[in-house]
């Protein structure tokens, strides 16, 4: 069902239930389909319910140094699978006013690197380590609302709720660990004017070489099962992987 702040991609001004004042379109310029708007719908709901401003700039400063130690002392093990396959992604996007950031599971980030002139816009939005990018604290955005679908979720433009964000557009990965539980969040966030439909797909190959890394490190010492239905993928990220112990 589509939410009260749908409005179809062609363009338009959406309404909201009750005859309230109307809202801006979503997204105009892209077309990602019904379950996307409904997502983001979703989350815009959610955002309203906890009482989030699309345009006060509450005060999001970093943890202190201090803090932000203990955060990344908590997630080394994440940061460390993590930061030389953020380090190939950024490879991959380097020089387009990107950057590649990591988060923990409750949406603090932990690491990120990118280029330098758009580091600079990004911290303008306290898009950096030390700052908690949830839905509560943040509007929806592609970090907040991937942990809580759980699912790989683009946000681009003014889909974001707070309007400050509004120049950006987010990719973001949850991961996993080999039972289904969120280790953190794996995002690519640029200027929203060079979205590329292939960054989702380049986060979402990272994301998963991360979780093998932390599955092959989680069963070192017992029988690990490659699979595929064509051979030709086994070794690849498109083959399975079943740990089998005593």
């Amino acid at each position: 069902m589509r939410g009260p702040f749908h409005s179809a991609f062609g363009g338009g001004v959406g309404v909201r239930r009750g005859g309230e004042e109307p809202v801006r379109p979503i997204a105009s310029g892209l077309n990602l389909g019904t379950d996307h708007v409904d997502t983001i719908d979703q989350s815009h709901e959610r955002c309203v319910a906890l009482g989030v401003s699309r345009i006060e700039r509450p005060d999001h400063s970093p943890l202190g140094r201090s803090d932000l130690t203990v955060v990344r002392d908590r997630n080394l093990r994440l940061h460390d699978h993590a930061a030389p396959v953020m380090e190939m992604l950024y490879e991959q996007i380097v020089n387009t006013e990107s950057m590649v950031v990591l988060c923990d599971a409750a949406g603090t980030i932990i690491h990120s690197i990118g280029d330098d002139d758009f580091l600079a816009r990004a911290s303008k939005v306290a898009l950096q380590p030390g700052v908690n990018w949830s839905e509560s604290t943040k509007g929806t955005n592609a970090i907040g609302t991937a942990l809580i679908e759980e699912v790989p979720t683009l946000v681009h433009a003014d889909e974001h709720y707070m309007h400050a964000n509004h120049f950006l557009t987010c990719s973001a990965a949850p991961i996993l660990d080999p039972r289904g539980n969120i280790l953190g969040v794996l995002d690519v966030t640029g200027d929203h004017r060079s979205f590329h439909q292939h960054t989702m797909a380049l986060v979402k190959m990272s994301a998963r070489m991360i979780e093998n890394h932390w599955l092959t490190d989680d069963y070192r010492n017992v029988m690990r099962l490659h699979f595929h239905s064509r051979v030709e993928f086994i070794g690849t990220l498109m083959e399975g992987i079943l740990a089998i112990s005593a």
